[in-house]
């Protein structure tokens, strides 16, 4: 299932020892091969052109709703963010002035993911 192998890039995301990772979500923009299909089948959710783009879902496929993609898009950047080893390695990349601006860069982070 779709799920299933989003769940396994997850895990392989995690396994790779990236400092930083990005997790989006399929993007049909207007005028694409993509879009012209998500079109045809009726996938494209009732948004604007211009309200697409790589952090929003827009699509809702029939055995995949845009809720449920946006939940596996959510959990990714919990799964391989919320861990010790990405925490330790990203304060360590920031030093000590950027320690204080920390929670600056946290909250940004969050509401940019869509986690809060």
């Amino acid at each position: 299932s779709s799920v299933l192998k989003e769940l396994k890039t997850i895990e392989f995301s995690k396994k790779l020892g990236l400092d930083f990772a990005q997790f989006y979500t399929p993007t049909p923009f207007f005028s694409t091969d993509f879009y012209s299909e998500c079109v045809e089948n009726g996938w494209l959710l009732n948004i604007s052109t211009e309200e697409i783009h790589q952090g929003r879902v827009a699509v809702s496929y029939p055995n995949l709703t845009h809720i449920e993609i946006e939940k596996i898009r959510r959990k990714a950047y919990k799964e391989f963010y919320f861990r010790f080893k990405t925490i330790f390695s990203l304060v360590s990349l920031l030093g000590w002035k950027g320690l204080l601006s920390l929670p600056i860069y946290v909250v940004r982070f969050l509401k940019w993911g869509g986690i809060i």
